[in-house]
């Protein structure tokens, strides 16, 4: 019975996953300090199982501009690049976050790093993971990154991941900065 509930579980998780994929809710936008949010969805997974053996390093850069965001999506999408890290280092890593400002033709972006020490992807499959039903797990579903991915561009910012086998992988999430002008300050 208990073997039962599992896969009910993990089917409803699927169900979910593909029902968002095919129509996810659109933005509630609203002005983020993103270090902020990082830090607060970190404490979140300090709690989750494979985070145990795992060093976690924050390279939060203080006093970032503001960026115009849905934080419950852009959380959605740091929670599942950080488990996602968790589980690539099986028996243990280091994981380290990073926030800082970058400059883009111009433009100030703010960019978070999710880098892990884990075994790495191989170009192959670099090709393949943000595809729908790509996965490499044996529970996943393959919808968590192609969501991710989704997110980002609903949010005006970007998702790219560099990668080596054996030398871990990093996943770059950036999104527009606020200009300081534009940022309306209670009266």
């Amino acid at each position: 019975m208990k073997q039962i509930q599992v896969q009910v579980g993990r089917l409803d998780n699927t169900v979910n996953d593909l029902l968002y994929f095919g129509k996810p809710g659109q933005p509630e936008f609203t002005y983020c300090d993103l270090s902020s949010l990082v830090k607060h969805t970190l404490m979140f997974v300090a709690q989750h199982p494979e985070a145990k053996n795992v060093k976690q390093i924050e390279e939060l850069t203080l006093g970032l501009p503001p960026v115009w965001i849905d934080q419950k999506q852009i959380q959605q999408v740091l929670l599942n690049l950080v488990v996602n890290a968790l589980q690539a280092m099986v028996g243990g890593g280091v994981l380290t976050v990073t926030t800082d400002k970058v400059v883009r033709e111009g433009q100030d972006w703010v960019r978070v790093e999710v880098r892990d020490s884990g075994p790495g992807i191989s170009e192959e499959e670099l090709n393949k993971i943000f595809t729908p039903f790509y996965t490499t797990k044996n529970q996943g579903t393959g919808l968590g990154l192609p969501i991710c991915r989704q997110l980002m561009e609903s949010n005006g910012g970007a998702l790219r991941v560099v990668s080596q086998p054996g030398q871990g992988a990093t996943f770059t999430l950036e999104v527009p900065a606020v200009a300081a002008g534009e940022v309306p300050t209670a009266d």
